[in-house]
């Protein structure tokens, strides 16, 4: 693709975010306090389109205009101490609806709740919100790489101590994953515990424990382990995850993962209240024979248009190792746009 092909699709991308940022952005009130959001996520790309079908990167930008992701959450009280939340989530590149949440929110005290049905796993929406904080441009570390799902189906119990210095989040679900049937031959263990050092530091950990996974009686018991820590204030953030054998069955039974481990490092910058600049670069290596270290870069900008717009230009490299015919490396220039209310 030509500098000047590349100029005119991002232009046009931002052109596109500029417009959409007249619309009013609020959640639709509904009667006894329940509520309709929504979450809509586009973007423009100048790509080199070697992008694969399967794997990780089958994730990364094609080339032109698209609607990669959009979202609509109800929400609302059931009791006083009883919420309910609803998720449909619909992947415009399958063209198919998933129920991405279904669940009773129950609280047992001040810093306590229990959630049942299919909810959100214990380290994804919490990177996703308080670390990453750019979904609508990229998935988070386990979530690309293929290592955990978003939301399952299970009952999960959540809180902090009295000064939220002690976060924790331990569930008990399928192990499937929100968009897939549970087999009814496993369960999967996981949590994460963080704690605040200072009111800028904060470390934790997060493992995950599924025995028999996949179903398969030859299958070894699957386990991802994750350390991290940030330096985080009003002005920027970064952090780093250390990934520790990552492990998803036996190699006969065709697991990707063995052994495998890797790092992201990531981070932001506030320029002012309206824009901050961020970064990621992940090294991951699934462990397995022959296996090569696979690289994510992302460098851009994050832009509060107003309205329930954000748009992002960014940079992103992908690297799978692999030289020649063989490999699937890709580089993009993009403008990722979020339209929220």
């Amino acid at each position: 693709m030509t500098i000047k092909q590349r100029i005119a699709a991002i232009a046009g991308g931002v052109a596109t975010a500029a417009l959409l940022a007249a619309a009013p952005a609020q959640a639709i009130d509904l009667s006894n306090g329940w509520a309709l959001n929504g979450k809509f996520y586009f973007y423009a790309s100048a790509a080199d389109n070697n992008l694969v079908v399967t794997g990780p990167a089958s994730t990364g930008p094609v080339a032109g205009f698209h609607n990669s992701r959009n979202y609509l959450m109800l929400s609302g009280p059931v009791a006083s101490d009883l919420k309910f939340k609803l998720t449909l989530d619909q992947r415009t590149d399958a063209g198919s609806v998933f129920v991405k949440h279904a669940y009773l929110d129950k609280q047992l005290a001040n810093n306590m709740n229990v959630l049942v049905g299919l909810n959100g796993t214990p380290y994804i929406p919490w990177d996703e919100k308080n670390f990453w904080g750019y979904r609508f441009v990229e998935k988070s570390y386990l979530d690309f790489w293929g290592l955990h799902s978003s939301a399952d189906l299970g009952v999960s119990l959540k809180g902090t101590n009295k000064d939220s210095k002690l976060q924790y989040h331990v569930s008990v679900m399928n192990g499937e994953g929100y968009n897939n049937t549970g087999e009814g031959r496993s369960l999967e263990f996981s949590g994460r515990v963080g704690f605040a050092l200072t009111p800028e530091i904060q470390i934790g950990a997060f493992a995950i424990e599924e025995s028999n996974e996949g179903g398969a009686a030859a299958n070894a018991d699957s386990s991802t382990k994750v350390v991290y820590g940030f330096f985080g204030n009003k002005q920027f953030l970064i952090g780093a995850q250390l990934l520790l054998d990552a492990d998803d069955g036996d190699p006969a039974a065709g697991g990707d993962w063995q052994g495998g481990d890797g790092l992201n490092i990531q981070g932001h910058f506030n320029v002012n209240p309206k824009v901050q600049l961020f970064a990621r670069h992940d090294i991951i290596n699934s462990g397995a024979a022959a296996a090569k270290d696979q690289t994510l870069t992302i460098i851009g900008a994050g832009m509060d248009m107003g309205n329930g717009i954000t748009i992002a230009p960014n940079f992103r490299d992908y690297d799978d190792g692999l030289v020649g015919a063989a490999s699937n490396a890709d580089t993009s220039y993009n403008v990722h746009a979020q339209f929220k209310f």
